[in-house]
């Protein structure tokens, strides 16, 4: 292997370990979405389940998106704040 094709091959292995940690980070906010969520916390649980739910849509993570959709039934009221009125609004027709 010529020195350019090693660099090469470097690069897109740096590329793809930046993209695995960017997932990784993606789901481990969704677990402490959900954490919040377990502790009566819903706007926080919300607020960080949206900064998820654009990592999954920004990396077309199917597992990303349905831990989101995950999250969202499991809380059932009636008449939801507006953060996750919002976060229904962005959740509404994705398809992965």
């Amino acid at each position: 292997m010529c020195r350019a094709q090693a660099y090469r091959a470097r690069r897109v292995s740096d590329r793809i370990m930046a993209l695995a940690m960017m997932l990784a980070e993606a789901e481990w906010t969704g677990d402490i979405a959900a954490g919040h969520l377990a502790g009566g916390r819903v706007e926080a649980a919300f607020a960080l389940a949206s900064r998820a739910l654009e990592a999954g849509l920004q990396y077309r993570s199917g597992r990303i998106v349905e831990r989101a959709r995950a999250l969202r039934r499991s809380l059932t009221t009636n008449s939801p704040p507006r953060v996750v009125r919002d976060f229904d609004e962005r959740l509404h027709g994705v398809y992965l």
